[in-house]
């Protein structure tokens, strides 16, 4: 058994057991997982052999990037949980369940895509919202009539350039 499968198949014995011991322990509650997949670590959320979509990464929403990467690592893990189960059947009594649950949740979870990056291109209109922008700063900082000046300028550049745009 190559490793990749030994560490899948020590996984795999470890939910089906935790799942029959919780489940037997307190029938259909709902029971809380955390997974290193693809070294990230997947917390999810299953309850009466179904994954909890919205529990899915659940702690991380508010760190879009961080969120996604995990969104997508889950998708991963359902879906190699799922092919793997479906290669290496088993006489454990709750297999079929396990099986359709991560098949399940491998047909249906969807994850999240988020990409921060900058802008390749700055426009006329980018450096000229900049520019009212920093002229705004600076006459909050000095009120004095040229700074004023400078800003009505700026910004009024801007404002031409943005109906230009908006024009087109």
């Amino acid at each position: 058994m190559d490793p990749v499968t030994a560490v899948f198949a020590s996984y795999i014995d470890l939910v089906s057991d935790r799942a029959m011991q919780d489940l037997a322990a307190d029938g259909a509650g709902t029971q809380s997982v955390v997974v290193e997949h693809q070294g990230i670590r997947v917390p999810y959320s299953y309850q009466d052999w179904q994954v909890q979509y919205p529990s899915v990464c659940d702690g991380l929403r508010s760190y879009a990037v961080v969120f996604s990467r995990c969104t997508v690592a889950a998708q991963s893990l359902f879906n190699e949980t799922c092919t793997y189960l479906q290669e290496h059947p088993s006489d454990y009594a709750g297999y079929p369940k396990l099986k359709d649950m991560y098949c399940h949740a491998a047909l249906s979870y969807q994850s999240s895509s988020a990409e921060i990056s900058w802008s390749a291109q700055r426009t006329k209109v980018d450096e000229a919202r900049e520019q009212c922008n920093l002229a705004v700063a600076q006459y909050a900082a000095d009120r004095t009539d040229a700074r004023r000046i400078e800003k009505e300028t700026a910004c009024k550049r801007y404002h031409a350039l943005q109906a230009q745009e908006a024009k087109k």
